[in-house]
């Protein structure tokens, strides 16, 4: 059998680097910022007034101000879905 010529043993390595890299490598979640506009901070619901804590399991955070109940943050919905942090966001009074 031929030996592998080292010039194609570099590039299929490499080839395999680039391929083991996640695309997307900072999820909303892990990030305190927003990638495309890094003034605006993550929002948190907990210090949102419209955020409510529902008794049901497989839905237990709810957001009055957008009228629904998600198993996920409010915020992070509406991020996911509009790509724009949430715009009725209104501050618990301290």
């Amino acid at each position: 059998m031929k030996k592998p010529d080292p010039l194609i043993k570099k590039l299929f390595e490499r080839t395999l680097k680039q391929q083991a890299r996640p695309v997307n490598h900072r999820l909303p979640g892990k990030s305190t910022t927003d990638s495309k506009n890094n003034l605006k901070p993550r929002i948190d619901c907990r210090k949102c007034a419209y955020f409510y804590i529902t008794w049901e399991q497989s839905t237990p955070y709810g957001c009055r101000a957008h009228g629904f109940k998600a198993a996920q943050m409010p915020s992070h919905v509406v991020f996911a879905s509009s790509g724009q942090h949430c715009l009725l966001f209104c501050r618990k009074p301290d």
